[in-house]
């Protein structure tokens, strides 16, 4: 995994692709958006101005350049600073929003940044504090977007104190509606979905996390419900469906006094290792032509219900079935070395194009607790 101020190759590797590509800095879709706003819907860029009126201005092409719309990361040194990092969430957060590829499981949001500003709001009859002169607490305050529900993983006997924060109209409604006050002795799922339903929010949205200042344990926030690998949950059939429940290397304890930003197989996702709907046409091609040819074999026909073939294939070009063969594929033949996100790395590739069957290879997995898991 990746600790802050961590240098490698794979470093270099990760600050190219960010300065290559012309990453849009508005948001995808208009939920919860805030007036004199840009987004992209539908392919196209429109704007909301002050009076809450939307007018297209063009059609958006993927990783085009657009005046005041899109930017590129600068590079200036090898280090995973902070800087990287934040740029680097942004670029996870479009790949989520626009091409359906989420990562996030593997991007830990808190990077250790500290609250600049004091605030302050009353819950009731209590005034709740979020300040930088407390001697018994420390308060972090780290960029996120806005989802349903978060994964936060830390253990403390001490209370811990959330709020989410807007700073760029310092809505503190907002901090009111999300404050929770509890212990945490291993991992929370803070749901606001309920609670922040038709708000406009802009894009400098911040969660804010009030800790003991002698907590000695790695804090670890993830946009999204996920899980421990420790439970055995990457991979989880359940009657008729696959339901996959997707296990975190960042959540196991492999993390837990490591303070790490960034899983392992991100790195794979980045650098082009991982056949997904990112990869190129050939690559897509190549292995649709194998899974064609494992389905014949593999999927008896009272489970083609189930999971059905594709009919009418589009060579080249993913399709969500493609991920729900490869699931099936795995789990009925014990294979333990899969990528919960459902996507097929250059390991499970190498097997799929040189066999029939699955239960003839064996594959280094990663232990932990006893049990085998590939991490997402």
């Amino acid at each position: 995994m990746i600790a802050l101020n961590n240098t490698s190759i794979f470093i270099g590797q990760i600050k190219q692709v960010l300065h290559d590509f012309n990453l849009p800095l508005c948001r995808i879709g208009d939920k919860n958006l805030s007036n004199n706003s840009y987004y992209i819907k539908d392919n196209m860029i429109y704007f909301r101005d002050a009076s809450g009126i939307d007018k297209a201005l063009f059609e958006y092409t993927f990783n085009a350049p657009y005046l005041n719309i899109t930017s590129n990361f600068t590079i200036d040194n090898m280090l995973y600073d902070r800087s990287t990092h934040k740029y680097l969430g942004k670029y996870l957060r479009f790949l989520r929003d626009y091409q359906d590829i989420n990562l996030m499981s593997m991007y830990n949001c808190f990077d250790g940044s500290l609250l600049d500003a004091d605030i302050a709001f009353k819950l009731g009859d209590d005034t709740i504090s979020f300040n930088m002169q407390n001697k018994e607490y420390t308060v972090y305050k780290l960029p996120i977007s806005l989802v349903e529900e978060y994964s936060i993983s830390l253990h403390s006997t001490k209370n811990i104190e959330i709020c989410l924060f807007d700073d760029a109209d310092k809505d503190l409604d907002l901090s009111i509606l999300t404050y929770k006050k509890l212990q945490i002795n291993n991992i929370f799922y803070y749901e606001i979905n309920e609670l922040i339903a038709n708000r406009q929010i802009s894009n400098n949205l911040y969660m804010l996390i009030k800790v003991p200042r002698d907590l000695n344990t790695s804090i670890t926030v993830l946009e999204g419900r996920f899980y421990s690998s420790y439970n055995n949950l990457n991979i989880l059939p359940i009657g008729d469906e696959i339901n996959l429940k997707i296990a975190a290397q960042l959540l196991s304890t492999e993390n837990t006094y490591g303070n790490n930003l960034l899983a392992d197989r991100i790195l794979e996702y980045l650098t082009g290792a991982v056949i997904s709907k990112m990869s190129e046409p050939y690559d897509i091609k190549r292995l649709q032509v194998t899974l064609d040819k494992l389905y014949s074999i593999n999927v008896p026909i009272e489970d083609q219900p189930t999971v059905p073939k594709i009919s009418k294939r589009l060579y080249g070009i993913w399709n969500e079935k493609d991920r729900e063969i490869i699931k099936y594929l795995a789990i009925k033949n014990g294979l333990i070395k899969y990528d919960s996100l459902g996507y097929v790395d250059k390991d499970i590739e190498k097997y799929l194009i040189g066999n029939t069957a699955f239960d003839t290879i064996e594959f280094n997995t990663i232990k932990n607790e006893g049990d085998s898991a590939v991490y997402a």
